[in-house]
């Protein structure tokens, strides 16, 4: 045990003086407050959504109605604070807007037809939208007038709208999603980035031949689990400053989130235990495949190599749990829960967005701790042998079966 707590205490400390991972949370945290501080930016830019008109700077337009289809007043209900000249022919439109003396200009042919001038067009100009929405109430006022109707009573009634509001007794899938999405990125980072850490580090210390001393003084176990289990500590706290970070703005910035507040609060101490729990014990699953895939290689050239098969399983098993989060009680997804190398992804999306039965929880997370212990093990066994092994790479069932 002093064994493996002096590897730890070295590991986590190393991890914690690298400046990687220092830049590396400093980067994330930044870039959490900016996601977050979008939308108080955004309102302070744009000003409230109710806003009656498409615009409060100023701006010129020019109209040719020869039909007298709209009146000033009513284009610049829907148009304020900006200025509208009337000419005469279809010509004169056209040279104010290629000489730039308006922003736009519009032909009125008749009650819902006309034509937009512009010198250069916008994927951000949205006055066609304001303006046939001004033309499609001058044309349903002046129907409705000829009839004899109450216009403002159509209005009223048109304009009326259900005020209803969902209930859910069970999950919410809505929030749920997202919460599932964001946690299965988490999760998959954690894996890769530190298990990638791992497995470099194992190859360095064998090619500098410091791991021959390491192997012959300190157990072999200590040597993985305690680089192992640093390494998961190093990446939990990592995450755990982002997340207090992310807690922090959106609660400071929460009255601008509007709908979009309830999806980032959907939080509940079971999902995140779950959540917790499967994620750890998946990453200490492939880290242990890392650590001894690393010590099979001599260069820290040859990692990439070494590992590509775990890295190709790992992501298989995120691409599935992403592809089913739409059918998430499908019978792949299903399937995946319950197979150690994809239930850290899959189990936690079924709990959050999903039907899962309490026993079917407990089964999944028993296979993944077994199947922990038992790489983990192997892992051990691998890992003093194949720092050992110098020149061609060792095949690992070789590796696995030699005597001690």
């Amino acid at each position: 045990m002093r064994q493996f707590l002096t590897v730890f205490k070295f590991e986590f400390l190393g991890f914690l003086k690298e400046k990687v991972y220092i830049i590396s949370t400093f980067c994330l945290c930044l870039v959490i407050g900016i996601v977050f501080f979008i939308p108080r930016f955004m309102s302070t830019q744009e000003g409230v959504e109710d806003r009656p008109s498409v615009s409060e700077s100023d701006h010129s337009y020019a109209l040719y109605d020869p039909m007298n289809v709209l009146t000033k007043e009513a284009f610049l209900q829907v148009f304020p604070n900006s200025t509208l000249i009337e000419v005469d022919s279809l010509e004169q439109l056209k040279q104010q807007v290629e000489k730039l003396e308006v922003d736009a200009g519009y032909y009125l042919k008749d009650d819902l037809q006309y034509e937009y001038y512009v010198y250069n067009s916008s994927i951000a100009d949205e006055n066609q939208k304001y303006f046939e929405s001004l033309l499609i109430t001058q044309y349903r006022n002046k129907e409705l007038a000829l009839l004899g109707t109450d216009v403002e009573k159509v209005q009223q009634i048109l304009s009326t709208n259900p005020n209803g509001s969902m209930i859910t007794l069970g999950k919410d899938g809505l929030s749920g999603y997202n919460f599932t999405y964001a946690m299965t990125i988490c999760i998959y980072v954690l894996i890769i980035l530190y298990g990638s850490l791992i497995s470099s580090k194992v190859a360095s210390e064998k090619s500098s031949r410091a791991i021959e001393i390491l192997v012959t003084s300190t157990s072999p176990n200590a040597l993985i689990f305690g680089k192992v289990l640093a390494s998961a500590l190093a990446g939990l706290l990592q995450i755990g400053i982002v997340a207090t970070v992310a807690y922090a703005c959106y609660h400071v910035n929460i009255a601008y989130w509007g709908m979009l507040g309830s999806v980032f609060a959907y939080v509940s101490l079971p999902i995140v235990l779950a959540c917790i729990l499967f994620g750890l014990f998946g990453y200490l699953l492939y880290s242990f495949m890392f650590g001894a895939l690393g010590a099979l290689v001599d260069k820290t050239e040859d990692v990439n190599a070494s590992v590509t098969p775990i890295m190709l399983l790992f992501v298989i098993s995120f691409v599935i749990t992403i592809s089913n989060l739409s059918n998430i009680d499908g019978m792949i997804i299903k399937i995946a829960s319950f197979v150690p190398f994809s239930s850290c992804l899959a189990m936690p999306a079924r709990i959050v967005t999903g039907n899962v039965m309490l026993w079917e929880i407990i089964i999944s997370f028993i296979i993944l701790v077994l199947s922990t212990g038992v790489i983990g093990y192997i892992g051990a066994k691998i890992y003093r042998r194949g720092t050992l092994m110098y020149g061609n790479k060792g095949k690992l069932w070789k590796i696995v079966k030699m005597k001690e």
